[in-house]
């Protein structure tokens, strides 16, 4: 399974952007403050980025692991329901933990990817149920395939 995240309207609290799943549309995306921050980005400039602030991943190519039960969420509805799974994001320099997971607002991630329906500024809408779509879609993905996402910005 191929997912593409595009970055497209950029805040002072957040990213909003786009989710496709094997090129088709997805859903709407919220992540913290993008700082521009990429896979050429020095760990010292990712560490530095993330102490001034909370801030997104950077651009580039990763993994999404699903198979990880989530310490923080793992027990909490709609994540139970799912076996405490939760979609999280590996090989993403300078970052650990990151997931996608429920939330609406800046305040909902500590530099997750968040799901939903509709965007306006820094708010995205109807999280959860947008997110039980998604995991029904990646728990489907039979265990020997990989899920590969690939992050970009395209800033209207």
């Amino acid at each position: 399974m191929k997912i593409k995240l595009i970055r497209e309207v950029k805040s002072d609290l957040s990213s909003i952007g786009s989710l496709y799943i094997n090129d088709k549309y997805f859903c709407k995306t919220l992540e913290p403050y993008d700082a521009e921050l990429d896979e050429h980005s020095t760990l010292a400039d990712i560490y530095e980025a993330k102490h001034a602030r909370k801030c997104a991943i950077p651009t580039g190519n990763y993994t999404i692991c699903m198979n990880q039960v989530s310490p923080r969420f793992g027990k909490l509805a709609p994540y139970s329901d799912f076996g405490g799974i939760v979609p999280r994001y590996e090989g993403v320099k300078g970052f650990v933990g990151v997931l996608m997971h429920i939330g609406n607002f800046p305040k909902d991630t500590d530099g997750c990817t968040l799901v939903g329906r509709y965007a306006k500024k820094d708010a995205i809408t109807d999280s959860k149920v947008t997110f039980i779509a998604l995991m029904k879609m990646l728990l489907a993905v039979p265990k020997m395939e990989r899920i590969y996402i690939s992050v970009e910005r395209s800033y209207k």
